[in-house]
């Protein structure tokens, strides 16, 4: 993926590239499609991977006619080097290209007490070796020390593969990266993250708290309503990360609850509705979390004779971003080409579609399609035609997702791949990038809807973009839409149709 570009074209003093059509610096070599800038140039000196013309496994500095990448004898570029694997590469080190540096890496932690790498560890080898991206397993290699050791102590049978054992050498990010890359490779059972993750941050809670009675009581609390909660909520797919930060959440504030109410002199069973009263009317607006652990106390019969608040959040909602500040983000998204392409298009899919971060990041790459000529996109049950420039973005992103050159996500099918494999990138990440951009991803998507609700039925934007009728219905309140004369029948439009009107043909 193309670096951002940090300072501004000269075509006073230099010549248009040929790949970038831009005037940068060039390269110091000329290519034989003509002069190259420093930024296409670097960014085709670190390209490796497949060669669209022999198949080979090796530096892709070239571009046939129609966009595909070619290694240096099928594009014609004069490499820097021979590698003594027969590879011709425009980058590795010390006259040795990125895989054969990888592949001594490799051997180095993963060969066993008797010389040879054990059976079970063999697939993680060659996924490793096998990389498009080999300087980045280099690095991480070389980088992480605790990563080497443990795969030490994994080749040479000092520890149990297991996600116990794992587990016992701390909490580390370099640990759940190896992590999954064992699960990808089928050394180790696939098990939920963030539920794992949630069940020894409250066993650790837990064993902090001194008084037994509490404690006794936190633990059925988190067996029989947060990991149930969790469980259920994980059956079909990962857990969420907001489920899981809300479970954490309930926990910490139900320990503060026993704890304040034990300072009064009552037990939880001795609660009255004047503590209550006392607990929700001071303090921070974090109490209210207290009401999941006090609504399972009084199903338990443990609290009885109280009643506890409703929490009204309907008038929560962030303010919308006025018509002129969503457009000029748009305009931005579409434009800047110094921006990340993954941020623009997910930046696009707020702002146009009315998408939520969490949903966005859960888009599979099956659910864009680019055929006959049209790029089509699918948040619910239709096909929508993606109008230009969106659409060329999208292609662009297809053909070069991030994260899919290392081991761990070589056949991902998110749309945005995360760095651990088999996830896709975390929400957060999404909305503090929109952010950093001057985009709230959350008022943004309210403003989208306000105008949304403008040019189509709730019930066309309910199926078109993957939400409930009520929520459509609700947008439409709150954006000022009358549809109360809409037809209950309406024409389903063929895939790739655009909605009623030709809305989307306008974005």
């Amino acid at each position: 993926m193309p670096r951002p570009r940090q300072r501004h074209p000269d075509p006073a003093r230099f010549p248009p590239c040929a790949r970038c059509g831009q005037c940068y610096p060039g390269g110091t070599e000329r290519w034989p499609e003509g002069r190259v800038c420093k930024y296409c140039y670097l960014q085709a000196r670190l390209r490796t991977g497949t060669c669209a013309g022999c198949g080979a496994l090796t530096s892709l500095p070239g571009l046939n006619a129609t966009g595909e990448l070619l290694c240096t004898r099928c594009s014609g570029i004069p490499a820097a080097f021979r590698c003594g694997c027969g590879r011709e590469v425009t980058a590795g080190e010390r006259g040795r290209c990125w895989w054969c540096v990888l592949t001594d890496l490799v051997d180095a932690v993963l060969t066993g007490s008797d010389g040879a790498i054990p059976t079970h560890l063999q697939p993680l080898a060659q996924g490793l070796v096998s990389m498009r991206r080999p300087q980045s397993g280099a690095a991480w290699l070389r980088r992480s020390a605790i990563a080497r050791e443990t795969l030490r102590d994994l080749a040479r049978g000092r520890i149990v593969c297991s996600h116990a054992a794992l587990d016992a050498a701390g909490v580390d990010r370099a640990i759940e990266y190896l992590r999954s890359l064992l699960v990808r490779y089928g050394d180790l059972p696939s098990r939920d993250r963030r539920l794992a993750d949630f069940q020894r941050w409250a066993a650790a809670k837990l064993d902090a708290i001194t008084d037994a009675d509490h404690r006794q009581l936190l633990e059925r609390f988190v067996q029989w309503r947060l990991l149930r909660h969790l469980r259920s909520r994980g059956a079909s797919t990962p857990l969420g990360h907001g489920p899981y930060q809300r479970a954490k959440q309930h926990l910490t504030v139900a320990i503060v609850f026993l704890a304040w109410l034990a300072d009064r002199g009552h037990q939880l069973d001795e609660c009255t509705q004047h503590d209550l009263d006392q607990w929700f009317g001071r303090g921070p607006t974090t109490r209210q979390h207290a009401i999941a652990f006090l609504s399972w106390a009084g199903q338990q019969r443990i609290l009885r004779s109280v009643d506890l608040p409703v929490i009204n959040t309907s008038g929560t909602d962030t303010a919308p971003p006025a018509s002129s500040a969503r457009l000029e983000a748009i305009r931005r998204l579409l434009l800047d080409q110094a921006l990340e392409l993954d941020d623009r298009i997910a930046g696009c899919l707020v702002a146009l579609y009315g998408q939520q971060a969490s949903r966005i990041v859960t888009l599979r790459s099956t659910d864009v399609s680019c055929t006959d000529g049209a790029t089509r996109i699918t948040f619910g049950t239709d096909w929508l035609d993606v109008p230009e420039p969106i659409a060329t973005l999208l292609r662009q992103h297809l053909d070069n997702r991030r994260n899919m050159t290392t081991a761990t996500n070589p056949t991902s099918p998110w749309l945005f791949p995360g760095q651990l494999a088999g996830e896709h990138r975390s929400y957060r990440r999404v909305v503090h990038a929109l952010r950093q951009l001057g985009i709230p991803a959350r008022a943004t998507r309210l403003a989208t809807w306000r105008e949304l609700v403008r040019e189509a039925p709730p019930a066309v934007l309910a199926d078109a973009l993957g939400v409930s009728p009520d929520t459509a219905i609700r947008h439409a309140l709150l954006g000022g839409a009358d549809w109360a004369a809409y037809a209950a029948r309406r024409h389903v439009p063929e895939p790739g149709a655009p909605l009623a009107g030709g809305h989307w043909n306008r974005l």
